[in-house]
């Protein structure tokens, strides 16, 4: 077991099962899976991120791991 502890709620989780862990600028940062949905949504409520009218998916790409809508990861054909 990979064990981190969320930067906000303190939850111990296994990294290889769920949750993210990375940098905020130089600060190491790691968060459970209940607090990454709930940075997700709050971004997407206060930063116009969410699914425009034309039925847009927002996503992370699993191959660099930058938020992208449907297929328009610049990293598309890796996922090939």
């Amino acid at each position: 077991m990979n064990t981190r502890y969320c930067s906000i709620c303190s939850t111990s989780f296994d990294i290889d099962e769920e949750g993210i862990e990375g940098d905020i600028g130089i600060i190491p940062v790691a968060f459970c899976s209940v607090c990454k949905t709930g940075i997700r949504e709050f971004a997407e409520q206060n930063w116009d991120l969410a699914p425009t009218g034309e039925h847009r998916t927002l996503t992370v790409c699993p191959v660099c791991d930058e938020v992208i809508c449907d297929e328009d990861c610049s990293n598309a054909s890796a996922r090939a």
